[in-house]
């Protein structure tokens, strides 16, 4: 019979337990941290993936202050430190993918890609 890890590619799946949002850390500044998280709905049903290698928290707060339909959905979070938080989080898309056939709702959702000039131009013309 394969091990625990055996069945998650000799890694451990994201074991940190679900926090409500209300737990989010205060913004940290200099003192980061790197990671990736997981976010869930009020059911804590996992909904999306993410990392970050700066400060993952600050990341959070980031998707629910830039997306309203996010915002409603996102109840709970959870994270993990990471030395490596890109290759971690493709590692828990793929467990994720593999066990439910699909990517989280949340991250199926492709962004819109902007280049320098319009990130220029949205931030000038908001004033």
């Amino acid at each position: 019979m394969p091990s625990f890890c055996e069945n998650y590619g000799g890694k451990l799946p994201l074991l940190a337990r679900w926090r409500p949002l209300r737990t989010l850390p205060a913004r940290r500044g200099r003192e980061a941290l790197p990671g990736v998280y997981e976010l869930a709905d009020e059911g804590k049903r996992l909904i999306y993936i993410g990392q970050s290698t700066r400060d993952a928290p600050n990341r959070i707060r980031q998707h629910l202050e830039s997306s309203k339909c996010m915002k409603e959905h996102i109840r709970f979070w959870r994270y993990t430190y990471s030395r490596i938080p890109k290759a971690e989080e493709a590692s828990e898309i793929e467990k994720y993918r593999y066990k439910h056939g699909d990517l989280p709702r949340f991250n199926r959702i492709k962004p819109t890609r902007r280049d320098g000039q319009s990130r220029y131009l949205e931030r000038t013309t908001e004033q």
